[in-house]
């Protein structure tokens, strides 16, 4: 049954679209818009309202640097979050 999941997924994989926001982070705005106005079913402005967005995001976003791995765990708000996730994936494995 997995190997029939797994299959069909691979299969699919074609028809799947691309992500308006990482097509906008590339660039492909043209190809952005066109996925917004096929999977959204927006009109052109409501497309190019969410485009906009999706800019103004990506730059507020690139102003703020990513934490490094010790900054997170030596965070107290961050660490135990972390740590039970950790603990987790390792319990599922065993």
């Amino acid at each position: 049954m997995t190997a029939f999941i797994g299959g069909a997924t691979f299969l699919a994989s074609p028809l799947l679209r691309e992500s308006p926001r990482w097509l906008v982070a590339r660039g492909r705005i043209d190809e952005a818009r066109a996925v917004l106005l096929a999977v959204r079913g927006y009109g052109l402005d409501d497309a190019e309202v969410e485009i906009d967005e999706i800019r103004a995001a990506s730059a507020e976003g690139s102003k703020v640097a990513a934490p490094s791995i010790m900054q997170v765990l030596t965070n107290r708000h961050t660490r135990a979050p972390v740590l039970v996730a950790c603990f987790l994936q390792m319990a599922q494995q065993l």
